[in-house]
């Protein structure tokens, strides 16, 4: 892991900590998690990349073809489990998670890359349902890639932090809102042999959620990403989101959201001409929790 990155994420979680965590003269009184929980998390992200210009695509650890759109889709299952941290005290509180992932590539002039693979972490976080949020957390993903004859093992291991805003009261007349923005920084060792095994990648992720009602709310985000690949190469990636949830009324845990995502991807080879995509995509998700609520604000403050 980058000896850069530690320190980074200890400072932002201190500065999350000082901006967001209250005295305990006016910090709340509910618990950071209000019971232990478990819930299962469906998910499917389908995005296009294309671009007037025909651009280079890697689909092996070697090759590079010429192609002007690409086709991904993504998606899994993921099982998260969330606890109060009583040992540190009421406000604190720990989350796991894990599951299978399953991808695809498209490029339209090249043989298609599948991806079969398994993504784990974990976080511990300071909570106040009525104030906000802060936690620092880690994650690893590994996966099988196949291209043709071509077969790789992928692992990427990483650092976040995040903090996160609540403004309004579930329940009391007034608007609802939540605040927040996820940092977060990888290691990647993209082949098991060696090849490619420099990527790292940084990593930003906020928005603001607004809650219509008990069971529905809309959340405008923005997502940046960068991954140098070796010392001279990188991508990047610059994306708008808006995502709609609905908690069922009759089903007080279910969860059904959608959204569209919009933006340019940026592809810079030091040995060819740097080339622009823009981006567009949809996503949807279904989320079964052992737990219910009667608003969703609720769910997220309280259990989540």
């Amino acid at each position: 892991m980058s000896h850069v990155a530690r320190p980074l994420c200890s400072a932002l979680l201190l500065l999350l900590l000082a901006l967001l965590v209250p005295s305990s003269a006016i910090a709340g009184e509910e618990p950071a998690v209000r019971e232990a929980n478990f819930r299962i998390r469906g998910d499917y992200t389908w995005l296009h990349y294309f671009s007037d210009e025909v651009f280079q695509f890697t689909p092996g650890p070697t090759t590079l073809v010429d192609v002007q759109e690409v086709d991904i889709d993504d998606g899994g299952f993921t099982g998260t489990y969330v606890m109060p941290l009583a040992v540190l005290g009421d406000e604190f509180g720990a989350r796991v998670f894990a599951g299978p992932r399953f991808s695809k590539t498209h490029p339209d002039v090249a043989e298609e890359t599948k991806n079969y693979g398994f993504a784990t972490g974990g976080d511990v976080f300071w909570r106040d349902p009525a104030v906000g949020e802060v936690g620092i957390g880690t994650f690893y993903e590994w996966d099988e890639s196949e291209t043709g004859s071509v077969d790789r093992s992928n692992h990427e291991a990483g650092l976040l932090a995040y903090g996160k805003a609540f403004f309004g009261t579930p329940g009391q007349g007034t608007p609802i809102v939540d605040l927040d923005l996820t940092l977060a920084f990888s290691d990647a060792d993209i082949d098991s042999s060696g090849a490619n095994s420099a990527n790292r990648t940084y990593s930003a992720n906020g928005g603001v959620r607004a809650y219509f009602n008990d069971h529905a709310a809309v959340r405008l985000g923005g997502v940046w990403s960068r991954t140098n690949l070796g010392s001279t190469d990188h991508v990047e990636n610059k994306l708008a989101t808006i995502d709609l949830e609905v908690l069922l009324p009759t089903q007080k845990n279910v969860i059904l959201g959608g959204g569209f995502i919009v933006g340019d991807r940026t592809e810079a080879f030091s040995a060819f001409q740097n080339y622009g995509r823009l981006v567009f995509g949809i996503t949807l998700n279904a989320t079964v929790s052992f737990t219910g609520a009667e608003s969703l604000a609720e769910l997220r403050r309280n259990f989540f």
